[in-house]
């Protein structure tokens, strides 16, 4: 496999740079597994890897900063409206740093429920590796990532300015797509 390449080391948000880690990932390269929590909307949660345990499918990964900021907010629930009749085989995840009660929080109001919410507070790792890290706010950077049956990226969409909502549509229809293949 070839070595991610090198991008810009920041995003920006409201004309300011913020330093990111990580490498930038691109189409083919294979995504890393993890432990995230899963939450649900009653405040439960639930350990779970995220290839193994939804090995075989499509999945697409919307990394966001914080779901109750405006920009992440909106952009979720857009993503969870064209999650309403997509094929068996593809599976829809919302990945911030959240805390699981604010998650829990955020999904009691948010009327998502056409895709599956996920926790990695603490878990920089999880954002170094997907390129992500946002070491100022300890955060998630805003990403869109589709990845295959075979854990390979099939589409990655990094978001500079974190004012801008990623291209739901686009992550979509490369999911089903894939699924399809």
């Amino acid at each position: 496999m070839t070595k991610a390449p090198r991008r810009p080391r920041f995003v920006m948000e409201n004309g300011e740079r913020f330093k990111v880690e990580g490498p930038k990932l691109q189409k083919g390269h294979l995504a890393r597994d993890f432990n995230l929590m899963q939450v649900n909307p009653d405040g439960s949660t639930k350990s779970m890897r995220l290839l193994r345990d939804t090995r075989g499918a499509v999945r697409v990964l919307n990394l966001v900063n914080a779901l109750p900021t405006p920009v992440c907010d909106e952009g979720t629930r857009d993503l969870d409206k064209l999650c309403d009749a997509l094929p068996d085989n593809v599976r829809v995840f919302t990945v911030s740093t959240d805390a699981p009660r604010e998650v829990a929080e955020w999904l009691e109001t948010s009327g998502v429920k056409n895709h599956t919410v996920l926790s990695a507070e603490g878990d920089k790792e999880f954002g170094v590796a997907y390129g992500a890290w946002i070491e100022n706010w300890l955060q998630l950077q805003r990403v869109l990532i589709v990845i295959g049956p075979d854990d390979r990226i099939v589409r990655i969409e990094y978001v500079y300015d974190q004012m801008k909502h990623a291209h739901y549509r686009a992550a979509i229809r490369a999911a089903v797509r894939a699924a399809s293949a």
